[in-house]
């Protein structure tokens, strides 16, 4: 889970037939590889990330159900736009199974438009399409106004016998000090999972 400053430039990336940007986030692609593994990706690493890259921003039209694979994509265009991504202090929940444990213990709490701020977290938003293509990578995205929201929601809740018997008051507590910390900066909220 990240802060980040927009999501507009990269939503605005999808479908733009930019082939400048293309080629400028295909690189981007292999200075982040470059950083984070210490090496160039291999040609089979970077023709399924140019394949992704092209998907997104020379798809005619851009796909209804959008890859979840995007993610690297998204990260690469932050990149590229200087949209300051910051990790948040989520620890290592498993993507699969905490949202899917938490949100009904915390539905009865909240209203269902704040549901959906969550099942967003859970299940994927995309970027212009309707749905994601599930392929075993999910992201999801929030706007200031909505971060602020779900924030001043959760907070609202207290943690349930049931949250604290299977830890998801810790959870709880992560997602909530996420929030702030995203609300605190006016900044979107990205989620990547894989």
């Amino acid at each position: 889970m990240y802060s980040i400053t927009a999501i507009e430039p990269i939503i605005n990336a999808v479908g733009s037939n930019d082939h400048e940007l293309l080629n400028a986030v295909a690189s981007r692609f292999k200075l982040e590889f470059a950083k984070q593994f210490g090496g160039e990706p291999d040609d089979e690493q970077s023709s399924e990330f140019r394949r992704y890259a092209e998907s997104l921003i020379t798809g005619d039209p851009p796909p209804d159900a959008e890859p979840g694979a995007w993610n690297y994509v998204i990260t690469a265009l932050a990149a590229h736009f200087d949209l300051q991504l910051h990790q948040l202090p989520l620890n290592d929940w498993k993507h699969y199974y905490v949202w899917e444990d938490y949100i009904p213990l915390v539905a009865e709490y909240i209203s269902p438009e704040i549901t959906a701020l969550l099942n967003f977290l859970c299940m994927g938003r995309p970027l212009r399409g309707r749905t994601l293509s599930a392929d075993g990578c999910v992201f999801a995205w929030l706007t200031p106004a909505e971060v602020t929201t779900l924030h001043d929601a959760l907070t609202e809740v207290e943690p349930s016998a049931e949250m604290e018997e299977f830890h998801l008051d810790d959870f709880h507590d992560e997602l909530l000090d996420c929030l702030e910390i995203t609300k605190k900066r006016n900044a979107c909220l990205y989620l990547t999972a894989h």
